[in-house]
Order: structure tokens, then sequence, then C-alpha cells
């Protein structure tokens, strides 16, 4: 801090920690041993960052095996820029150290990381190097044992992470976002009573979201050749039979057993 630096001290009713899997506002309030017990590692890395589109890429999403538990997917959607997913299961202790690293040097490790994965990579790590979005983290989970502290609450990746593999991200954001919105129109005055339900309302449906099934996601990051062929061929006989249709008609329907609560206190027009 420099001599000049003046701190001001204000007074909020609630301060909601919505800053992401790494949040620094959980660290300074539940504390560094409790926020890195939460944080749940899946030993990958992730890298996201956009290249124009060409034109005859077409709209769909792509994904690509490489040897080395190395992932490259792409998409766009019809739009003038496509976006890059890397993700690597390969080299985490030198990518664990790039956290603070120069974006450059993090582009730099990156790229050597892809370098010879075939397919695009060419072209989506020269992309890589002229971005200016690019953006790398830990893949993980976060498992908090208590939502809230006091006045401050935990909401979205910050307090229930389920990780990309789940798909259940927005999920968990959109409960955590009108649940406590709810509780707090119910409470009025009482905002420990209202995070407190909060908790409770959305524990479950929130584990719901952070379950992954059975070899997720070390399935998706063969290393050898042969692992590659596998993962390609069993894809391929589950789209081509249908299995994954056959799977839903056989189990039971379900809602998952969680019914979204109303609260007219919020005067909601649908």
């Amino acid at each position: 801090m420099s001599p000049s630096t003046c701190f001001h001290t204000k007074r909020y009713d609630i301060v909601v920690a919505a800053d992401g899997q790494g949040s620094r506002t959980r660290r300074l309030v539940f504390g560094q041993e409790t926020s890195s017990e939460a944080f749940k590692s899946l030993r990958v890395y992730a890298a996201y960052y956009t290249i124009p589109w060409v034109e005859g890429e077409g709209g769909l999403a792509k994904a690509y095996n490489a040897q080395w538990c190395r992932l490259i997917m792409t998409r766009n959607g019809n739009c003038p820029m496509m976006q890059v997913y890397l993700f690597t299961m390969k080299d985490t202790e030198s990518l664990k150290k790039l956290n603070k690293e120069p974006i450059e040097k993090q582009k730099e490790v990156w790229a050597e990381t892809f370098k010879d994965a075939g397919w695009q990579c060419d072209r989506l790590l020269s992309g890589l190097n002229t971005c200016d979005n690019f953006y790398a983290h830990e893949v993980a989970q976060v498992k908090m044992k208590q939502m809230y502290n006091g006045r401050v609450v935990l909401l979205g990746d910050a307090g229930y992470c389920p990780n990309p593999f789940t798909g259940m991200g927005t999920t968990a954001s959109l409960i955590g976002s009108y649940v406590p919105a709810g509780e707090l129109a119910r409470h009025g005055n009482d905002v420990g009573g209202a995070l407190k339900a909060y908790e409770g309302i959305v524990r479950r449906p929130v584990g719901e979201c952070q379950k992954l099934p059975f070899g997720l996601p070390r399935v998706f990051f063969p290393s050898s050749q042969l692992g590659i062929w596998i993962l390609r061929n069993t894809f391929w006989a589950i789209s081509t039979f249908k299995i994954d249709q056959m799977i839903h008609w056989l189990l039971p329907e379900g809602n998952g057993g969680w019914s979204i609560p109303e609260y007219p206190e919020l005067n909601l027009v649908l």
C-alpha cells in the first residue's frame, strides 16, 4: 500500500459473495483453512478464449481428444467469434503454479502443452497468441459446510461450484439467486433468519447439481491412442444405437425430488 492509500468504512445490511470458485471474499470471511478444505480439485486445468470464426466452420460444437490427457472443444453458435476450450490432466503441477504469472507467460505454457495435439491446433494456438480475453483456472468443486457467516452469504460458484463437467452451473446459480431473494423478502429485517432458511432450502438441490457420474471427468482424458479409440467408439455406439434413450426409457420418471419454492412476497409477474 502506498502512504496515500485511504480506507473507508461503510455499513451494509448484507454482503453477497458471488466472486467465483476462487472467491477472495470466502477466504476473508471463513478463513483460508476452511476455504481450502472446501475447494475440491478434479486435477483438470482449463483455458478459455475466442478466435475469429472462419466461414464454413458451421455452428456445431466440436470436441477432439489428443494423447496425453488433452481435450479441445470449440463452439460458436454462428457468432463472429469462436469459443475455444483447452482442457488437460497433463503437467498439472506446472499449470498450477501459473495462477500468479502474467497472462503472456500463461499463454506460452498452454501453447507448449498443446503444440503437438493435432487437428486444428495450429490455427487455435495462433489465435491464442493474439486474443485479449484469455482465462485459465483449475477445475474444481466447492463444497462449503456453511453458506453464510453473519451477514455474508455465498452464492453460485463461491459457495457450491459444481464444475463444468456436470453441466449444472447455471442451474445452481439460478437456485442460489432466486431463493435468497425470496427468503429476504419473506423475513423482512430478519436477515439472519433469511440466510438460515436459504441454506436449508438450497442444500439438497445444490448437492444434486454437484453429483458426478462414476469415472468423470477422468474418462474424458484418455492418455493413449487406444484409449481415444475406445472413447470415440463408445460415443459412436451410444449415438448410433440410441443407448442413451433406452436408458432414459428404462429409468423411472423423476423430477429430482425438489420443488421450486414460491415467494409471493417478491410480487413477481410471470
